[in-house]
């Protein structure tokens, strides 16, 4: 179920014309209706935007109490985490090595096609001169 631009603005602190602008830039998707006027998906809009009421949410529950078992899971998410950023950083250096050697494969490749130009024939073409055989000779 869709809802209007003014209630998408509302849901996440911006104005309608942000959210048009976000529409048309193809942030996220949204259509018109049978009047002429905007609706959005709350599931796209939340997926680019944070929500008011999470935000306000998430900052009244920072004074809450934690418990062990709360703060054992929290450890275990932030290990996670920490595990996640490094394999980004290694794949990151795997894709600048790859990159890296590709530059230098295609830089051999066009200095071996450099090379095979200049070994290669590249006279022009003799025009063929029609042999003519003893009778025509002969006879013209």
């Amino acid at each position: 179920m869709n809802i209007s631009l003014s209630d998408a603005a509302k849901l996440v602190g911006m104005s309608k014309n942000g959210i048009v602008k976000a529409i048309k830039n193809g942030k996220i998707s949204g259509q018109k209706n049978i009047h002429g006027q905007w609706e959005v998906d709350p599931a796209e809009l939340t997926r680019v935007y944070k929500p008011i009421e999470t935000a306000e949410l998430v900052s009244a529950n920072k004074n809450a109490p934690v418990s062990d078992s709360e703060s054992n899971e929290n450890m275990a998410l932030k290990r996670e985490v920490e595990l996640q950023r490094e394999q980004i950083n290694l794949l990151r250096d795997q894709l600048a090595d790859a990159k890296g050697r590709e530059d230098k494969i295609l830089k051999m490749m066009e200095e071996q096609i450099g090379t095979m130009r200049l070994i290669s024939d590249q006279r022009e073409a003799k025009p063929q001169i029609e042999q003519k055989g003893f009778f025509k000779r002969l006879f013209g």
